[in-house]
């Protein structure tokens, strides 16, 4: 999006308006549980299942948090719920559109993070020679 001269107000304006309705990527990543989440499902062995507690647990944020999210996880198709199970269980579902482009994303973060943490090392190494 290239830079404007919009006003503090204009600014805030439309700060607002995008909280009011949100795109699907913010209302992914506009908070500090829901990218926790993701990466713990992300980081799961293939088909593992979880109730909230252990989904929770392996994310580093109470059951309760993951309760909070676990709808929306549902609806963009991140999550599946498995059948038959009580309490719930829900499993990361590897064949999900949305899922596969995560799965891309993080793979190309890291690939570029790692680049960037090489670059770094590499500049650190000729400026001790």
């Amino acid at each position: 999006m290239p830079p404007t001269d919009e006003s503090g107000s204009e600014q805030t304006d439309m700060k607002q308006l995008r909280r009011e309705d949100p795109s699907a990527w913010l209302e992914l990543t506009d908070n500090q549980t829901l990218p926790l989440i993701i990466d713990a499902l992300l980081d799961s062995p293939p088909g593992r299942e979880f109730n909230k507690k252990e989904l929770g647990d392996h994310a580093g944020v109470s059951r309760e948090s993951v309760r909070k999210y676990v709808d929306t996880l549902l609806r963009f198709n991140i999550v599946e719920e498995v059948a038959g199970t009580n309490p719930r269980r829900y499993r990361l579902n590897d064949a999900g559109k949305v899922t596969r482009v995560l799965f891309e994303l993080q793979s190309a973060l890291n690939a570029e993070g790692a680049t960037e943490t090489r670059e770094q090392s590499d500049r650190v190494i000729e400026s001790e020679e």
